[in-house]
This record gives C-alpha cells, sequence and structure tokens, in this order.
C-alpha cells in the first residue's frame, strides 16, 4: 500500500511539474500582413478587414465571395 501510495504521488508531483513546465514555453505567433514597421512606435494597431478572409474562403472553396465593396473591419 505505501509503495502504491509512493507512486501516485511522485507521478501526480511529476505531471505538476511538467505542467507547469509547460506553460512557459514560448508560442511562436505569426501574421502575413504585419511588416517591422508596424513596431517601431511605442503602440500600434492594425485594421483587418474578414471579409477578405472570406472571399480567399469562397475563391478557394467555390462559394459565392461577398461584393468587393462590402467591408467588416475587426
Amino acid at each position: 500500500m505505501k509503495v502504491q501510495l509512493r507512486k501516485v504521488r511522485a507521478i501526480s508531483i511529476l505531471a505538476l511539474g511538467l505542467m507547469m513546465a509547460l506553460a512557459f514555453v514560448p508560442r511562436t505567433a505569426s501574421a502575413a500582413t504585419v511588416t517591422s514597421t508596424d513596431f517601431q512606435s511605442q503602440s500600434f494597431s492594425k485594421v483587418v478587414d474578414w471579409y477578405d478572409y472570406v472571399r480567399q474562403y469562397a475563391a478557394a472553396n467555390g462559394f459565392t465571395p461577398p461584393n468587393s465593396t462590402e467591408h467588416a473591419y475587426i
């Protein structure tokens, strides 16, 4: 019984340690529309037109794209 309890404790401590270590692993992020000049200001913002994505998705999958004059800025 003591051996099983030790194993359970050891495995649970190892699992918690692994979860905490994985929380600090750096994650990469990228975007095709971000340029180096975007980061020169102290603060920056990027306007994204959601319909640009919708138009590309529609063209790639055979759907009718929305009108090119329509925009959905995020």
